[in-house]
């Protein structure tokens, strides 16, 4: 699922809405270890050249909370829902991996690589804008070829 905006001023409207918890954000994820109750992860974000990491003192901390619980869990690997009313650039990826459970497939954020596809094993799976819209994505058929791979035991 893609967002985009066509102008400078739609782009800064998108901000404004997400600054004021407008736009909700749910995403589906395949990540490693066992994470067996829900988190809510309240990391300030920061860009560093070509990554984002846990913002410090003196950098310009982008404010981002995730809200993350545990849809099944197996030997090594866990499908969680992830929340999100912030939107800083891979706020789900970095914050998981902050916490110990990187995306299968995120090689950038520490996580191993999936067999069933390339790259990360994340799915936006719902955005919903106050009072406006709500647009859902259905779940794509190698993201579920990957979990059912996990489910018999293969790493995704």
């Amino acid at each position: 699922m893609l967002l985009a905006a066509s102008s400078d001023g739609d782009y800064g409207q998108a901000r404004s809405w997400i600054a004021r918890g407008r736009l909700e954000k749910w995403y589906l994820a395949l990540v490693t270890g066992e994470l067996r109750s829900p988190r809510t992860i309240d990391i300030a974000l920061a860009r560093r050249r070509s990554r984002v990491v846990a913002a410090r003192r003196r950098d310009r901390p982008l404010p981002a909370r995730t809200d993350v619980r545990p849809l099944d869990v197996g030997r090594g690997w866990s499908l969680v829902e992830a929340y999100s009313r912030s939107g800083a650039p891979h706020q789900i990826r970095v914050h998981l991996s902050l916490i110990g459970h990187p995306l299968i497939g995120d090689r950038v954020y520490g996580g191993p690589p999936a067999r069933a596809r390339p790259g990360q094993l994340l799915h936006a799976l719902r955005v919903r804008l106050a009072d406006a819209a709500d647009v859902c994505a259905p779940i794509p058929a190698d993201f579920i070829a990957a979990y059912a791979l996990l489910r018999k035991g293969s790493l995704g």
